[in-house]
């Protein structure tokens, strides 16, 4: 069909080999300077019971605004070695009881310094316990969650351009590729994740959407404070979703200092200011980025054909007004842009354009001790523009003409309520209303060289569609949790959502329940019904039948057990089931390539009609930290995902049997650290292809491929070992952080499909030799970020 379509994934290879040779370069014109050693001390200290004065083993104590931290042993006991000389903020906590913080000044002349907490018992409020199973918090620990990442673990993990949604894939019940920032959860599609940004949804929030649907986020991990992913059985509150929930939260400036970072990495380069003003009553924060692809394959000379470019930003202000109510306005936007023309063929060229625009506001308020609500008012559009030519055909012909551009604008209005009923019972009420409006504009023409041989036809298959379509959407939900008894807590909810263009309207029923087996068990269980609307935006322009479809529909069941082992370990178990069906029909590519920029017209593209599917698995994560210098954590997810089509099951491409993750964070010093990074997958699933010569009378002669059962191939098995190695420099009145990682460490050549060289032979059979086309290849980068604080 032409080269343009794997040109996306060449040029991406060489854009970043052409950077780390870049960065070698540079390195060698500068000679490193011995460092002088650096004194370090060890502050040890105990933790107990105010109560009853007993030692608190599991207690964690880490140092503020460090990545300094211990867990006390049996004894209550904790030590942090490898600090510097200096003054501290030292927090010690426990599941259950209260948060206590301590200054300490800790002194090059001392051989230790001590500290002793005593934390009185604290009773969780009945919003802070988590009974949905699956969920995993991150940068910020949600009380009942056992896996909480620090975001020092989080930034030192290895992960292609610093992208959280990289980083967190690393979670049971996820899989993703090489080229692509997105996931799927649990067997779901990758549209089956609901993802918010303080309180908005996002709409495909992808830069480069291109390369496997998105090589990156446009929401920049600098500007995250907070992550909830949920994997399964989530609450009312959460809607329109089949597979699972990615919840971000901005993060708060600190109200004692300014903060400026500058900061640049193997992708792209980035300034983050953040603050506070009015006495602290209000703060700010603004972050812009900019992906430099583009100049990085003109100064190595590379490409002068292939330019792609993306930018992104996010602002917030907030301001507390009075006592009660805080205020605050968000805005993110994202552009991209890819131009492409083959360098000996003039007129095989393609161009992209892709905009994500956000504005919204959000009002938190606190109407009494017991009665909260948070209320969000947003302005959405999302737009998108293809367009490509190719002009293979030996006659001159084009190969196939892509023209599509949509725009999606949305206005919606959020409320959630949440109030307390004394201390055993919550209810949660909320409403969301979103007007929607969408334009597209679509034509392609793909030349049939089967038709054209044959003279059986038109040479060319014409696709043509010009709509507007507007239409409304509501969601409401109802839920109430109590306590029963002093070991279990559930809560019941009920969701309602209708769309008028796909004429939908559904309740969906929800059911999850804690229960504490002993102080260090918690046995966790959710089952529900959840729907998932088509969206207006997504009307598949390609079918000469394009309508809407009305919603699909699954049932989750799925069992959680957590459990604390001694001394700074957890273990978890989760298993699930889920059931989905009134599936709606689907475009799938046969062979699967993610490079590719037009697959609507590709000769492997089929309309699959899955009447029902399943995904069933179980999974289990294992964290242990050892003292303060090493901790990691194993994972192994055994998994099942298929569909049935035709009245047989399918497993599907992304189906990976065995999954198995592990990660080791080692700190050498003070200021030094390394990160491990492991991982093996079952080998994804491909279709089978064969190939027919055809020689028609008076035609000319060409290739009719034949498909074998759909997914019924497997690939080799995947894995492969990330390296990060990072130093934080303290400089005059602001620090330098700076990262080394090696992505696929040991070169493992990832196969990720095969392409087929024909080979006629004497008989008119045809002889296929499989080439092998791999995932990404051994990969070096850097990062370097300046920190000012004022």
């Amino acid at each position: 069909m032409g080269s343009i379509r794997p040109v996306a994934c060449r040029a991406l290879l060489v854009c970043l080999f052409a950077a780390n040779a870049y960065g070698q370069s540079a390195s060698r014109g500068t000679a490193a300077s011995r460092p002088v050693p650096e004194r370090t001390v060890r502050l040890e200290g105990q933790v107990v019971e105010a109560a009853t004065g007993l030692p608190l083993a599991g207690a964690h104590v880490r140092l503020l605004t460090t990545s300094f931290g211990a867990a006390t042993d049996s004894l209550g006991r904790f030590s942090i070695a490898g600090i510097a000389p200096g003054f501290y903020t030292a927090e010690a906590g426990m599941l259950g009881f209260e948060t206590r913080q301590a200054g300490v000044e800790v002194q090059a002349a001392q051989a230790g310094t001590s500290l002793f907490f005593s934390l009185a018992d604290a009773s969780l409020s009945l919003s802070e316990i988590v009974v949905t199973p699956g969920r995993f918090s991150m940068q910020r620990a949600a009380a009942g969650s056992l896996r909480s990442l620090s975001s020092d673990e989080l930034n030192r993990m290895p992960n292609l351009s610093d992208d959280i949604y990289r980083a967190v894939q690393r979670m049971p019940g996820l899989s993703g590729s090489d080229y692509s920032a997105r996931f799927t959860v649990r067997g779901g599609e990758h549209d089956e994740v609901l993802v918010t940004l303080d309180g908005l949804e996002l709409q495909d929030p992808f830069h480069l959407k291109d390369i496997g649907g998105g090589a990156l986020s446009i929401v920049d991990v600098e500007a995250i404070g907070g992550v909830d992913l949920m994997t399964g059985a989530f609450t009312a509150e959460y809607g329109n979703r089949l597979s699972g929930v990615f919840a971000l939260t901005s993060i708060e400036p600190d109200p004692e200092r300014i903060e400026t970072s500058v900061g640049i990495s193997l992708m792209n380069a980035r300034v983050k200011s953040q603050g506070t003003f009015n006495q602290g009553a209000g703060s700010w924060l603004v972050l812009g980025r900019r992906g430099y692809m583009d100049l990085l394959l003109q100064l190595t000379s590379q490409s002068q054909n292939y330019a792609p470019r993306y930018y992104d930003g996010f602002a917030r202000i907030t301001h507390r007004l009075g006592r009660r109510h805080t205020v605050s306005l968000q805005a993110l936007g994202s552009r991209d842009d890819l131009q492409f023309a083959e360098e000996d063929e003039p007129d095989d060229r393609a161009r992209t354009s892709y905009g994500n625009g956000y504005v919204w506001s959000q009002l938190r308020s606190v109407w009494s001790s017991r009665l909260y609500s948070e209320t969000v008012l947003s302005l959405s559009h999302v737009a998108h523009l293809r367009r490509g030519v190719d002009t293979r055909v030996s006659d001159g012909r084009a190969s196939y003409r892509v023209y599509d551009h949509r725009s999606f604008m949305t206005y919606a209005l959020k409320q959630d309520w949440q109030l307390e009923l004394g201390d055993r019972s919550q209810l949660k009420w909320g409403v969301v209303l979103r007007n929607h409006d969408a334009f597209y504009r679509y034509s392609s023409a793909d030349f049939i060289e089967e038709a054209a041989s044959l003279q059986a036809g038109p040479a060319y298959l014409e696709t043509r569609l010009t709509q507007r379509r507007g239409g409304t959407s509501a969601g409401g939900y109802g839920s109430f949790r109590q306590r029963l008894g002093e070991r279990l807590i559930a809560e019941a909810g009920l969701r309602y959502d209708a769309a008028t263009w796909s004429h939908d309207r559904h309740l969906s029923p929800r059911l999850n329940a804690g229960f504490q087996l002993d102080a260090q068990t918690t046995l966790l269980a959710g089952w529900g019904y959840f729907h998932q609307t088509q969206g207006l935006h997504e009307l598949m322009l390609p079918d000469p039948n394009a309508r809407f479809y009305p919603a699909e529909r699954a049932e989750h069941r799925v069992l959680g057990l957590s459990r604390v082992l001694g001394e700074s370990a957890s273990l978890r178990v989760d298993v699930y089931q889920k059931r989905k069906t009134n599936l709606r029909p689907r475009f799938v590519s046969l062979i699967g390539d993610a490079t590719n920029l037009f697959p609507e017209i590709g000769d492997d593209r089929i309309e699959l009609t899955p009447s029902s599917g399943s995904a069933e698995g179980i999974e289990i994560l294992l964290d242990k930290k050892f003292g303060s210098r090493f901790n990691g954590w194993l994972s192994y997810a055994l998994s099942r995902a298929e569909d049935r089509v035709d009245g047989r099951r399918v497993a599907k491409r992304f189906d990976q049997r065995h999954t198995f993750f592990a990660d080791a964070s080692f700190r050498l010093g003070a200021r030094m650290g390394i990160n491990l990074t492991w991982q093996y997958h079952t080998g994804w699933r491909y279709t089978a292809i064969d190939v027919e010569l055809v020689r028609p009378p008076g035609g000319e002669s060409f290739y009719r491929k034949h498909f074998g059962p759909l997914n019924e191939e497997v690939l080799p098995a995947y894995h492969r070992l990330d390296v990060r190695i990072q130093r934080d420099f303290s400089l005059r009145q602001s620090t330098l952080e700076a990262y080394i990682e090696v992505r696929n460490a040991y070169n493992r050549k990832n196969i990720r499909l095969f392409n087929y060289l024909p080979i006629n032979q004497e008989d008119d059979s045809v002889l296929l030799i499989p080439e092998p086309q791999t995932w990404l290849p051994i990969m070096p980068a850097f990062g370097l970020q300046w920190n000012l604080t004022r």
